[in-house]
């Protein structure tokens, strides 16, 4: 008979293994049911269970059971209340917390190199890319120079600025020029946004060759 048979309520375990317990019982039964018992009892308990209960100090339990003495830092992580789009971190050595990780921020954790962190967030590495004539310059900040080469004929022209950069924050562009016929001209930049800036030939014709810089992060 399994222990999962025998019955809450005492005066409902009236035998055990078909040995009479009940009432004015033979006294023979009763010493057969304490053995039906015992044998229940022991085979209810797993070889791995008893080693754990029959462990003598706390210490050998553990060992038995595979788990680590528990420690201050680990009770501290352990007394702080989870919640959604939260952290836990330490504020000592004996003492925890947690902060706020959104998640825009779960999508950098995940990125295995500077250069897909930079992706996520859409900064550019520090340096130099491009040609004398058409490239661009990110410093440690973030701030950028964009140039490119253009050739143009007439009054004005719309430049877009080099590379397939788009300045996210603000523009600022002028431009360095060729004389038109070994004459002098003004060239100058009329008006610059984020992505193309507007350059002016004071001489309003011929053919300009100039150099578009523009500023911006």
């Amino acid at each position: 008979m399994a222990i999962s048979d025998w019955d809450i309520t005492a005066s409902n375990n009236t035998n055990i293994d078909g040995v009479n317990i009940a009432e004015n019982c033979p006294p023979g039964g009763i010493n057969n049911a304490i053995r039906s018992i015992m044998a229940a009892v022991r085979s209810a308990i797993s070889d791995f269970w008893l080693t754990v209960l029959t462990a003598s100090t706390a210490s050998a339990a553990r060992a038995a059971m595979g788990v680590p003495e528990a420690t201050a830092a680990a009770t501290a992580l352990g007394s702080v209340t989870p919640a959604a789009n939260t952290l836990p971190y330490f504020t000592g050595a004996n003492s925890a917390s947690v902060t706020t990780l959104s998640s825009f921020m779960r999508t950098m954790l995940d990125d295995a190199d500077a250069a897909t962190a930079r992706a996520t967030i859409g900064a550019l590495a520090a340096g130099r890319s491009g040609s004398g004539t058409s490239g661009r310059y990110v410093f440690s900040d973030g701030f950028a120079i964009t140039w490119r080469t253009f050739t143009f004929t007439g009054g004005s022209a719309t430049l877009t600025y080099g590379n397939s950069h788009e300045f996210s924050v603000f523009a600022r562009a002028w431009v360095e020029g060729d004389d038109v016929g070994g004459q002098d001209v003004s060239i100058w930049v009329t008006s610059s946004g984020l992505s193309s800036a507007t350059v002016r030939n004071g001489g309003d014709s011929g053919t300009i060759t100039c150099t578009l810089f523009a500023l911006g992060v």
